[in-house]
């Protein structure tokens, strides 16, 4: 699930941060590092080229850093668009996954997520990672917990996406995981006002699904568990009980079941990503 990470770094100290703590996920399986830097074509235009080798030095740097911690480090440099160039690099390496580095809520900006970002998740036909630090108001720059996996959410509406999550939560259980909170959210809008008799049914029903997935992760070694089923609006319900459990991870499927087939990233899982504190795991 994490053996073989791509890191899209942009050469900042947010990215400095993250490539420091990737030794802490050789517990989960962390074998080898992939780390991309893109020189935008866009932006430098003939200067791409030299800042090309500049580039790579400061990779090549990083890289004798984490093969110090006995990780397999491999280093790509590419001229092109970001996310185009990141998403084909993932595809060719067979990549577990594709991480990012975001700074967390800015009071001043709300606006949490990149262009560059953002079109990766858009684009990504692997899991994406993306690491949350610190917001950019306060001082420093720290990840937002030091251990991502010590207590995760996962938000489920019970599709095969958010099935695929499951693995992932596993894998972290190994990780120095403390708790694991399942979520449910009824979405008002669908409920109210011609299914509000159903409500009970409706919550029995998704909390014997959410009995399942409890016992599941009980039987792969969790050590706590906890179920709860919000009536609410999926994105704000999903944000506010993160920071209620004090969650340092947020695991959720890329797509979802709606009235009109699947949602695709760009809604609830996007949204999800652009206001969490905490750092967001998408599976495709």
């Amino acid at each position: 699930m994490y053996s073989k990470i791509l890191f899209a770094t942009d050469l900042s100290e947010v990215s400095e941060r993250i490539i420091e703590h990737l030794p802490n996920l050789l517990h989960v399986g962390l074998r080898e590092v992939i780390l991309v830097h893109v020189v935008n074509i866009r932006d430098t235009g003939d200067l791409a080229w030299k800042l090309q080798a500049h580039d790579q030095a400061i990779l090549d740097n990083q890289k004798a850093t984490l093969a110090q911690h006995g990780i397999n480090v491999k280093v790509e440099v590419p001229i092109g668009l970001p996310s185009m160039e990141i998403n084909e690099i993932a595809e060719k390496e067979h990549v577990s996954l594709i991480m990012v580095g975001s700074h967390g809520r800015s009071l001043v900006r709300k606006i949490l997520l990149g262009r560059t970002t953002e079109q990766i998740i858009r684009d990504a036909r692997k899991p994406v990672f993306i690491m949350k630090l610190t917001p950019e108001d306060q001082p420093g720059c720290h990840l937002y917990c030091d251990n991502i996996f010590h207590a995760i959410l996962y938000p489920t509406d019970f599709s095969d996406d958010a099935e695929k999550v499951l693995p992932y939560i596993k894998q972290g259980i190994n990780g120095g995981c403390e708790k694991i909170v399942l979520l449910h959210v009824q979405e008002e809008h669908r409920i109210k006002p011609y299914l509000a008799d159903r409500l009970e049914e409706f919550n029995q029903i998704d909390q014997d699904r959410l009995d399942r997935l409890k016992k599941e992760l009980l039987e792969a070694g969790a050590k706590n568990v906890t179920t709860r089923i919000e009536l609410g609006k999926a994105v704000p319900t999903i944000l506010h009980v993160a920071e209620e459990e004090d969650c340092c991870l947020i695991a959720l499927g890329a797509r979802g079941r709606s009235l009109f087939g699947e949602i695709f990233i760009g809604s609830t899982a996007n949204n999800v990503a652009r206001y969490a504190k905490c750092p967001v795991l998408f599976v495709t």
